[in-house]
């Protein structure tokens, strides 16, 4: 079954997740570390019930906009 949001279906966006935005300092890198693990989560969940996901990577090098 989907998963709902007061009564409305509920997609999970997840934007831009890249190393490359990102420095790995020690304190950092357990912030991104633990981040990822929730993400990972809120995915197995999301596909658990057939609820859609969509993940969105923005690579400026194949991007037909400019800065």
């Amino acid at each position: 079954m989907a998963l709902e949001v007061e009564g409305r279906k509920a997609a999970l966006v997840v934007v831009d997740v890249q190393n490359k935005f990102y420095t790995v300092s020690e304190g950092l890198y357990g912030s991104v570390n633990r981040h990822i693990g929730e993400m990972n989560r809120a995915l197995d969940l999301f596909h658990e019930s057939g609820s859609p996901v969509v993940l969105i990577c923005y690579d400026p090098m194949n991007s037909n906009t400019s800065d």
